[in-house]
């Protein structure tokens, strides 16, 4: 496992999923494009409210300003189709950050497609991987991903304005 020396508040350097198509998939809508916005980067990763909390999480220093985000992502919930559960949407991230935001626009009720998590799982996914940005994933990584896929994940429901902080390598989807 190689320790790196950077904090990052959001994905700088893989550009691979901010320039794949907007497309959520049939219960989704995703809008990357838009992250690039001043507008949109002002608007939650360097709020100052927002910043001066990630700030005491991770500490003055660490924290380098963001270019962009990812975008603006729209789910819905998806039907119980009997073939499908909500593990199959369950993943980590690969990018160059450690401390993500998740803002939500619009209220989003228990059940009704919100951030979706799996307690903990970042404190084994995080040595899962090579390094701790990097893309490369040890061998244990599939065994684990399927391991946790069977527990409880934990969906994050809330108001309009709300925001959630997360690590990269916690395992989420969608609700």
């Amino acid at each position: 496992y190689k320790k790196e020396n950077t904090t990052l508040a959001v994905d700088t350097s893989n550009e691979r999923n901010f320039n794949r198509p907007d497309n959520g998939g049939e219960f989704g809508w995703y809008y990357r494009s838009i992250g690039r916005e001043t507008w949109m980067v002002q608007m939650l990763l360097t709020n100052r409210e927002i910043w001066s909390m990630a700030e005491q999480l991770l500490g003055k220093e660490s924290i380098m300003v963001p270019t962009r985000i990812r975008g603006i992502y729209c789910r819905l919930p998806e039907p119980n189709n009997g073939d499908q559960s909500i593990g199959d949407h369950c993943h980590t991230d690969r990018h160059n950050f450690h401390l993500g935001v998740v803002g939500y626009i619009d209220d989003v009720p228990p059940d009704a497609g919100g951030f979706t998590v799996w307690p903990k799982s970042h404190s084994v996914f995080y040595y899962r991987h090579k390094t701790e940005h990097g893309d490369e994933r040890t061998e244990e990584y599939q065994s684990t991903l399927e391991a946790i896929r069977k527990g409880s994940p934990g969906e994050c429901h809330g108001l309009a304005g709300d925001i959630i902080f997360w690590h990269h390598r916690l395992a989420h989807g969608v609700g």
